[in-house]
């Protein structure tokens, strides 16, 4: 009678523990615009769930250099990641929601990219960069990349490849990530979704970014 008694006991403590967690509010200035607390995304089954596998301090940190410095208080685009108190880089995640802002690891979004953007590369596949603009249907960023044959020419030559902005899209209905390389590649992708956002004149070299940026804040 006293075994029952006490696992009676036991099952009521936990039930009230369990209750109790679920009426925890979590401050509202560690969650992303588009929903995604505090933590760690190591696997895109977790991104798309919202649900980090990992709260942890992290920091982020410079690019360059043997002494990557520390910009913890900043708001920056690029970066790594690394656990604060261990101060080991972090190299497998697929996201990480860092004081209200959203970041994406360049190695998963490679891997999950369009494959018409196969000849993309990027230099840090363990670094991430910040999304500025987060909605229900896509995640806007922008990401340093070469294209994979330039660069192989280039270094063939003995000269530096050239790496340019890339404006890049999650997509969440499509379960991918999309790299516009060029004005035409935007125009394919936004002529479906929202054809008023078509670039009217590709003669320019360089795609508008500012104008790919403010298309997706309208359809996000």
């Amino acid at each position: 009678m006293k075994n029952i008694i006490f696992a009676l006991t036991i099952f009521v403590s936990l039930s009230a523990v369990s209750q109790s967690n679920k009426n925890i509010e979590i401050p509202k200035d560690t969650i992303s615009a588009a929903g995604y607390p505090s933590g760690i995304y190591t696997t895109k089954e977790a991104f798309l769930k919202k649900k980090p596998d990992f709260i942890t301090p992290v920091v982020p940190k410079g690019l360059y250099g043997l002494e990557k410095p520390d910009l913890a208080g900043e708001i920056v685009d690029n970066c790594f990641f690394f656990y604060l108190y261990r101060n080991t880089k972090i190299t497998k995640a697929f996201a990480i929601s860092y004081k209200g802002s959203l970041y994406l690891q360049i190695g998963p979004i490679l891997d999950n990219r369009n494959r018409k953007d196969k000849s993309q590369s990027g230099d840090f596949p363990n670094s991430f960069v910040r999304v500025k603009i987060e909605g229900e249907h896509y995640l806007y960023t922008e990401l340093n990349l070469s294209n994979v044959w330039a660069k192989g020419l280039s270094y063939n030559i003995g000269t530096q490849p050239n790496r340019t902005s890339k404006p890049a899209v999650w997509d969440f209905k499509n379960d991918e990530f999309n790299i516009f390389r060029n004005c035409e590649d935007f125009n394919t992708f936004i002529a479906v979704v929202y054809p008023k956002g078509v670039i009217a004149d590709c003669s320019k070299k360089e795609l508008d970014i500012e104008w790919v940026k403010n298309i997706i804040g309208v359809i996000k």
